[in-house]
């Protein structure tokens, strides 16, 4: 990916945080924390793919988000001006989440050495 792709692609993740967080809020859902793993433009500059991640229901989270791909799109045209505004595609992130290895890490320490122990005879 070379260096323009490279800058294009932050700052559509940066713009699809920004509409996505505001949009969270006045939408009700069920989709817990909603974050955005990266974005990815291709050499085209037809698309740009926002990878999504959710706490709960992630299978629907592309539609749900649907919404806001207009906004952010609009956002790029008017900021950035570029001849071809890319389009905005949201895709479920496939990578592991890093806070869920976290928390099984934490709660395998926790068994193997008894670390949520009560201590309340501290001396």
């Amino acid at each position: 990916m070379n260096l323009r792709l490279k800058r294009l692609s932050e700052i559509v993740q940066t713009f699809a945080s920004e509409e996505i967080m505001n949009f969270s809020q006045l939408q009700p859902h069920n989709h817990g924390i909603i974050s955005v793993v990266r974005a990815e433009v291709t050499e085209d500059y037809a698309y740009a793919d926002v990878f999504v991640s959710s706490q709960h229901e992630e299978k629907t989270l592309p539609k749900f988000l649907a919404e806001t791909a207009k906004p952010i799109e609009r956002r790029i045209g008017k900021e950035i001006h570029l001849r071809k505004t890319p389009h905005i595609r949201f895709r479920i992130s496939k990578e592991q989440k890093s806070g869920d290895s976290i928390l099984e890490l934490i709660h395998s320490l926790d068994a193997q050495y008894g670390l949520s122990q009560d201590h309340s005879t501290i001396h």
